[in-house]
This record gives structure tokens, C-alpha cells and sequence, in this order.
């Protein structure tokens, strides 16, 4: 579960590192006009790596994330399997509609949700932060590199700074994890209705 969160991770922060340069750019510089022509200006004025800025940060605090996710709501599961009750009812829903189990998976979930969100963005929003301050930076001589741009921003504004933003990040995250379970769910007791009407005919 670690090894798969954390490769998906990596893959989204390798792939989607220019696309959040641009995004950043577009959010802070004021730059008007398309995604692409801000693209292209990036790579026209400072090469493949204007690019790829902040992309150590990005990955570790990609990988940190998605892995420690998928290991809490694993155990999360595992957890519920322990409660008699649960697993009774989870056991029912095999055969029946099951929409009790579904709400009670909701509810499991919704907590591993937020116990991961809160874990995983408390240890990495200094991470988040390097990694937005060095991609909004478009001078290359400037944070050329993570360490750097730690030591600036400490001797600037304190440790604090490191966790700018942190809260709304829990809750971004809390929030599209249970909007996922929210439409698995809703997909999951519609198909479980399908079966039990053609059973039923």
C-alpha cells in the first residue's frame, strides 16, 4: 500500500510539476493571457528548468501524502474488520443491499480521511511551502535549491512560516476524500439496487 501510494506520488508530481509552475505563475506574477502562451514564456526565458522549479519538493511532498493515505486507510479497514458489528454487517452486505454497510463505510472512511489529511499535510507543508515559494521565483539564481530556500525564509520570518497554509490544505484534502467515497458510495448502492431488482424479477 505504501510502495503504490507513493509511486502515484511521484508519477503526479513529475508529470504535473510544469503545469503547476504555470499555475503559480499565473496566480502570483499577474500574467494575462493563456496557460500555454505562459508556458511557452517560461521555457523561452528560462529553459526546461524554469519548468521543472521546485520539482525535489514537489515530489517528496507527493510522496509523503499519497503513501502515508493509503497505509492509514488500509489500517483503517483492518481496524473495522476487529469490530464484531462490522464485520457482521459488512458480511450481510454481501448478499443483501447492503445500504447500512455502505453508510458505516462512509463514516470509516470519512475518519481515516480526515486522521490522514491532518497527518500527512502536518509533515509535509514545509515541503509545500519550498516548493511554492521556489516555482513562484522566477529569477534561476535565486533558491536554487531546497536548502536554501529553508534557510531564507527561517532567517526571514521564523519556523512559522514553514506551515503557512496548512490548514487549508488539510481540508482540501479532507474534503475531496470524502466527495470520492460520497460518489463511490452513491455508484455502489445503485449497482447494489440494479442486482437486487433483476434478482427479484
Amino acid at each position: 500500500m505504501l510502495i503504490s501510494g507513493s509511486m502515484a506520488g511521484l508519477s503526479q508530481a513529475v508529470l504535473g510539476c510544469p503545469i503547476e509552475v504555470v499555475k503559480i505563475r499565473l496566480q502570483t506574477l499577474g500574467y494575462i493571457g493563456r496557460s500555454y502562451d505562459c508556458m511557452r514564456y517560461i521555457y523561452n526565458h528560462e529553459g526546461i528548468y524554469g519548468l521543472y522549479r521546485g520539482l525535489v519538493p514537489m515530489i517528496w511532498r507527493d510522496i509523503l501524502p499519497y503513501g502515508i493515505y493509503s497505509i492509514v486507510y488500509d489500517w483503517m479497514y483492518e481496524v473495522g474488520n476487529e469490530i464484531a458489528v462490522v464485520r457482521a454487517i459488512r458480511m450481510q452486505s454481501e448478499t443483501h443491499n447492503g445500504t447500512l454497510a455502505l453508510k458505516l463505510e462512509a463514516t470509516l472512511t470519512s475518519f481515516a480521511a480526515l486522521l490522514a489529511s491532518v497527518l500527512s499535510w502536518t509533515l509535509i507543508a514545509p515541503l509545500d511551502v519550498v516548493k511554492t515559494i521556489m516555482q513562484a521565483e522566477t529569477n534561476p539564481s535565486i533558491h536554487r535549491n531546497m536548502l536554501e530556500c529553508v534557510s531564507m525564509l527561517w532567517r526571514a520570518h521564523n519556523y512559522r512560516v514553514l506551515f503557512s497554509g496548512v490548514y487549508m490544505n488539510i481540508g482540501k484534502s479532507y474534503a475531496t476524500l470524502c466527495g470520492y467515497q460520497y460518489c463511490l458510495n452513491k455508484c455502489q448502492s445503485s449497482v447494489a439496487k440494479e442486482n437486487k431488482d433483476r434478482l427479484n424479477k
